[in-house]
């Protein structure tokens, strides 16, 4: 696979985890009347921010809740929107539909973790831009191993053991030590002992 197809495959796979991440919750729910209704959101950095939208047939006390359970947020009526991001601490937030009145609420709500999904695609580019890097890496110190040990193979030409004299190839078909005749591609002379390289 070349170079610019593997960057297209990432770029798919990123987008792909992007559009498929979780962080969507939309639903239905109905409360009793003095009753009330919880839903949790979690926290876990800075750039989480759920962005949440709700309506009632009644009218709904809505509250939100830091970790600690201390009220960050509330609103009394039929529908809100807003958001809930970090305020001291990371952790579950509580969203809280409250019904006080004598009959029960319809409440119909979306909550979506709007950066959160953008902190997921980017984490996700990271590691698949890591996996790449590491292949690449691979890619390239294989290539030298096989350069080096195709290097190997081309070796000067053995030193001559202890008695041993080399020689230049030679040329004209006579020793170039004893100036001997030599027989074809004959690789020592056969008078003098010398060896050709």
């Amino acid at each position: 696979m070349r170079a610019p197809q593997l960057v297209a495959v990432c770029l798919v796979l990123i987008a792909g985890m992007v559009l498929f991440a979780p962080g969507v919750s939309a639903a239905t729910h109905t409360i009793a009347a003095g009753g009330h209704f919880d839903q949790i959101v979690t926290i876990d950095s800075i750039t989480d921010v759920w962005q949440y939208s709700w309506s009632s047939d009644v009218n709904l006390h809505f509250i939100v809740y830091s970790p600690a359970m201390v009220m960050v947020a509330e609103y009394t009526g039929t529908s809100d929107t807003g958001d809930v991001a970090w305020t001291s601490s990371t952790g579950d937030y509580v969203l809280r539909w409250e019904n006080t009145g004598n009959s029960p609420a319809q409440l119909t709500y979306t909550i979506e973790n709007i950066f959160g999904d953008v902190q997921h695609g980017i984490n996700t580019a990271i590691l698949v831009g890591a996996i790449v890097a590491v292949i690449i890496i691979v890619a390239i110190i294989l290539i030298v191993v096989f350069v080096v040990m195709a290097g190997k193979k081309k070796q000067a030409p053995q030193q001559p053991m202890a008695g041993q004299v080399w020689a230049p190839p030679p040329v004209g078909g006579r020793c170039p030590n004893c100036g001997s005749a030599l027989t074809a591609g004959a690789k020592f002379c056969e008078k003098c002992g010398t060896r050709f390289g």
